[in-house]
């Protein structure tokens, strides 16, 4: 990841303009590993060698790609998504001392890398674990599956039919004996009679009555699909900033990301609008102008197709989209925490 000097120097700056982001820019080569660095919090011979194998394929966009298919797009965007129940409990003993959960991503054509913030493992995966019966309000992701690996826990999600589709995340740094760590600290602490699907894929290859039922309703969630996954891809952007919150809105058509003391909001609009490495790179995605400010944007997706809008198109009252809003920075802290538990999860281990 490059230092808090050349991340802010580039964060002020116009692509391809003057300042920090032009100068790195001046070789084409070099440019692009800078960019790629600073939009995933890789380190240099990661996205070095990303970036060469990109240009050497001729495919530009490779430098940086999107994910694919709608059920990488789903299983990113309900990993973004996750931010929100990842967050310290207000029943946490520790002060707080704000919330992310990504460290770094390492975007492939064909799967994510994710780096996770240290401390925050046990947390995100109970978020993302779905009931094993029905449970009203809907919890965690249906389908999701994990392999673990000897360097490496691999997410998987199974379709409603119960196939495995090729959604692929790899979480680095959780080996077979930290996941059987992991799981057996989420198992063990709920008390009230609640019990979530046991995701290893060898040992639970089928969908559960729970995630039958909760399937529609976390699909919908997940909403701007395209967008979310995006955003994931390029969540180094919001490194500098203290605390992260994710949640769906306006009847789950809209991501809504709230930023606690992180970079100006139109300074990242800068990087988003970048041609290559922007989310705003295609005709179906567009900026409203007249809402961007330091505070507040939207980028909006106008065309809702199925792989890249999961929600429900008769709730549409304008576009789906991305909405990022920046706060100043917290000074009660702890407070701020019941933020993270408007979606109330079971009892148990909080």
């Amino acid at each position: 990841m490059g230092t808090n000097a050349e991340r802010s120097s580039f964060l002020v700056a116009e692509p391809g303009g003057d300042g920090e982001g032009a100068a790195v820019g001046r070789t084409p080569c070099h440019g692009d590993i800078f960019l790629r660095r600073m939009c995933t919090g890789e380190n240099h011979q990661e996205a070095a060698v990303a970036v060469r194998r990109a240009i050497a394929g001729g495919d530009s966009r490779a430098v940086l790609p999107d994910a694919k298919s709608p059920s990488q797009r789903v299983l990113e965007t309900s990993l973004l998504l996750a931010i929100r129940d990842s967050a310290p409990r207000i029943s946490d003993p520790r002060p707080y001392r704000g919330h992310k959960v990504f460290r770094a991503v390492s975007p492939r054509p064909d799967a994510l890398v994710v780096d996770l913030v240290d401390g925050v493992a046990e947390r995100f995966f109970r978020a993302l674990l779905p009931p094993v019966m029905p449970y009203e309000g809907g919890v965690g992701v249906p389908g999701l599956r994990v392999v673990p690996a000897k360097r490496h826990l691999a997410l998987h999600l199974l379709d409603r039919g119960g196939h495995l589709t090729d959604a692929r995340v790899l979480v680095r740094g959780i080996d077979q004996l930290s996941w059987r760590r992991i799981w057996a600290g989420i198992r063990d602490s709920f008390d009230n009679g609640y019990e979530c699907v046991n995701v290893d894929l060898r040992r639970t290859p089928e969908l559960r009555p729970g995630e039958i039922d909760g399937w529609s309703f976390q699909r919908r969630c997940c909403g701007p699909i395209a967008l979310g996954s995006a955003l994931l891809r390029r969540i180094g952007l919001l490194a500098e900033a203290f605390a992260l919150d994710v949640w769906p809105g306006n009847g789950d058509t809209v991501i809504n990301v709230e930023i606690r003391d992180g970079p100006a909001i139109r300074s990242v609009m800068r990087f988003l609008r970048e041609p290559r490495f922007g989310v705003i790179r295609d005709s179906v995605v567009e900026l409203d102008e007249e809402l961007a400010d330091d505070s507040y944007v939207r980028i909006s997706e106008t065309n809702p197709a199925p792989g890249r809008f999961t929600g429900d198109p008769s709730s549409l009252l304008e576009p789906p989209g991305l909405v990022l809003r920046r706060l100043g920075k917290v000074v009660a802290g702890r407070l701020d925490l019941l933020l993270s538990t408007a979606d109330e999860l079971p009892d148990g281990g909080r």
